[in-house]
């Protein structure tokens, strides 16, 4: 009996929101995110050479945010998660405050307290999704930089690995200190180029390049 009754206590209904709450945001809204949020880096880089060109520069420096890609979802599940309980706990506070009011025969003033409540409620309410909206896309944005950076460093180490047998060392040097310069897209084609070059040479054929 305690058991039921802590669940259906205005806390027990919070948590339960809550947590119902973090597995639609981990099923169905994060990767709708992450959708988003490489249809935004897409969108952006047509129109900004310099916002295109940080994910490069990222690469060519390795100064990935790995904390950013570590915590994004632990934050993400938390934000879903607090939310869930914020709402949850002060709706059944509010309805529980009205069949109070209602079995009490206070109908014309209870029922304009309600009103109140429930106005600023949804007010409150809409502002913190607002903010943590922005919050969790702006985060969203930085993690998929990170994730394309990665993918980039990776192709660059897989094909200077297939060809270091075939070239020597000042050809290997060359080309990793061209990497480590890299400040765009059209030096990252460049140093592909030089690289499928060497390869061609040997009959080698290399991984394609991911797409971004």
């Amino acid at each position: 009996m305690r058991k039921i009754k802590l669940l259906s206590s205005p806390i027990g209904i919070g948590i339960t929101t809550g947590i119902i709450a973090s597995i639609i945001f981990t099923a169905i809204f994060q990767p709708l995110l992450y959708f988003l949020g490489d249809s935004f880096i897409a969108l952006v880089s047509k129109f900004s050479t310099n916002f295109n060109d940080s994910i490069y520069k990222s690469a060519a420096t390795s100064s990935i945010d790995w904390i950013i890609i570590d915590i994004y979802s632990k934050i993400a599940l938390l934000f879903a998660l607090g939310l869930g309980i914020f709402a949850g706990t002060v709706s059944s506070l509010i309805n529980k405050y009205k069949s109070i009011t209602t079995h009490e025969n206070q109908a014309d003033s209870s029922q304009k307290d309600i009103k109140k409540i429930y106005r600023k409620f949804s007010l409150t309410s809409t502002f913190v999704i607002i903010l943590i909206g922005f919050f969790t896309f702006k985060l969203q944005i930085n993690y998929n930089k990170a994730v394309h950076s990665q993918e980039l460093i990776e192709a660059y180490t897989i094909r200077t690995a297939i060809i270091a047998p075939y070239i020597d060392e000042k050809e290997r040097l060359l080309i990793h200190s061209k990497w480590v310069q890299m400040k765009s897209e059209q030096d990252y084609i460049k140093i592909n180029k030089d690289i499928e070059k060497l390869a061609a040479l040997e009959n080698i054929i290399l991984p394609d390049l991911p797409n971004k």
